[in-house]
């Protein structure tokens, strides 16, 4: 009999043994650590995002996806990438088909930062492009120079590369104005406004599955 009881218990301490050091094996191997900690392929000027869902689409974008925003519904006609000695951001052109066109730039500052453009006017412009502050006419708004500098540029959809230097002003509620020189030729100057990834619905062409 105490032949027969020390088998059971045998028995049963094995079990348990083998049963604990399989749940601690699945629990740690690296096939298990590399599936907990995996992420998502981006950009790598687009590490500091993080795991956001509602980010990553826009450094996916690309020529015939629809961004809708406003109320509007835009498609992407391609994508500028930028460079100013490794800042590097994106900027995608986008048109309504209905003759309405506007920039949308995407930018990793510590977190996504996006903000949509649109045609300003030159001689709306009260002061010097460069000036550490500058007035659009007829506003009371006063926008200080946040960042200036040089840049290169490519469009491989387009097969178009250069260069430009640009200014970029903020107002202290966020308005932005900014002056593009491309290639020497002449300076241009954009209306901005800043944006959340929540303000937009993105819709792949290929898939056309909600991105964001």
């Amino acid at each position: 009999m105490e032949i027969l009881l020390l088998m059971v218990v045998t028995v049963v301490g094995t079990a348990f043994a083998i049963s604990w050091l399989s749940n601690r094996h699945q629990q740690t191997t690296p096939a298990n650590v590399r599936k907990a900690t995996s992420k998502g392929l981006r950009p790598s000027y687009a590490s500091k995002l993080g795991d956001k869902q509602a980010e990553s689409p826009f450094w996916e974008l690309k020529s015939g996806d629809m961004v809708k925003f406003d109320g509007t519904d835009y498609f992407v006609q391609y994508a500028r990438y930028c460079d100013d000695r490794g800042y590097k951001w994106t900027e995608y052109l986008l048109d309504d088909r209905l003759g309405s066109k506007c920039w949308l730039s995407v930018e990793d500052d510590n977190g996504i930062d996006l903000g949509v453009w649109g045609e300003g006017l030159m001689g709306d412009v009260v002061g010097k492009i460069g000036d550490q502050t500058l007035m659009l006419s007829g506003l009371t708004n006063l926008y200080k120079l946040r960042e200036s500098g040089s840049a290169t540029y490519s469009s491989p959809d387009r097969d178009d590369r250069g260069s430009f230097k640009y200014f970029q002003y903020e107002t202290d509620s966020k308005e932005m104005l900014a002056f593009q020189c491309v290639d020497s030729i002449n300076w241009d100057v954009s209306i901005g406004k800043r944006y959340s990834p929540l303000d937009f619905d993105i819709f792949s062409k290929d898939t056309g599955k909600e991105g964001a």
